[in-house]
């Protein structure tokens, strides 16, 4: 669980596929494809089918990701193939743990333990000794920020919040959520940074926002695979 939570493996996945293939393709392969990784983890694991309404959500967002992502695939990057590749690896660690927070009944608090406390014991050694750093030329304000912003942020907070609605939700659905990611940033971006999405990126939106509504709908009862008893 600390191996394929949003720690060292995910992250540097998640970076160095950055540095093949433009941010476009990372939301939509690394956050569109979270949902049927969990999915699949739940077939597998668990004969356990997800629903209609989950599967049409899954198909709609996906399709909103899509097209979200088409103004930014434009940019392309110096070795597409492998950024893809890497994107829906780190996908797949990410998605282990989602089923797995579900699958072993950890509570919150414990996610935060598991996650991110070997992480650091590992990763800070390393990163002090032997890896590059570039603190020693950036101001102490941005410094601060970075830890505050990213510290909080996707340190404790995502991690935390990831756990609760797993808990709630069920994995599939949190996962279905997380797809939504490229929609929630094009949303951002106009207070934050004054961007403001194109008709096409507007229609993307439009169409993640109906998939969470179908997805918000009381599913019928959970679908499974025939017994092998």
């Amino acid at each position: 669980m600390a191996l394929c939570g949003p720690g060292i493996v995910y992250s540097m996945l998640m970076y160095i596929g950055l540095t093949k293939a433009s941010a476009a393709y990372a939301g939509v392969f690394a956050n569109g494809s979270m949902p049927i990784f969990t999915a699949l983890l739940a077939i597998i694991f668990t004969k356990e089918l997800p629903s209609r309404n989950q599967m049409l959500a899954i198909a709609i967002i996906i399709t909103g990701g899509v097209i979200l992502g088409i103004p930014g695939m434009a940019y392309g990057g110096r070795d597409i193939v492998q950024g893809i590749l890497l994107f829906l690896l780190a996908s797949a660690f990410l998605s282990t743990y989602i089923y797995g927070i579900k699958k072993y009944d950890l509570k919150p608090t414990e996610v935060l333990a598991l996650v991110n406390i070997p992480n650091a014991v590992i990763f800070l050694p390393l990163w002090f000794l032997f890896f590059p750093s570039g603190l020693a030329s950036v101001d102490l304000p941005t410094i601060l920020f970075q830890a505050f912003f990213q510290g909080l942020g996707p340190g404790v907070l995502a991690v935390f919040l990831i756990a609760v609605t797993t808990i709630n939700l069920g994995p599939t659905s949190m996962a279905i959520f997380s797809s939504t990611v490229p929609a929630c940033a094009a949303l951002l971006a106009m207070p934050v940074l004054a961007e403001y999405p194109t008709s096409l990126e507007w229609s993307g939106i439009s169409i993640v926002s109906l998939g969470l509504v179908i997805l918000f709908f009381k599913p019928k009862k959970e679908l499974r695979l025939p017994s092998s008893k």
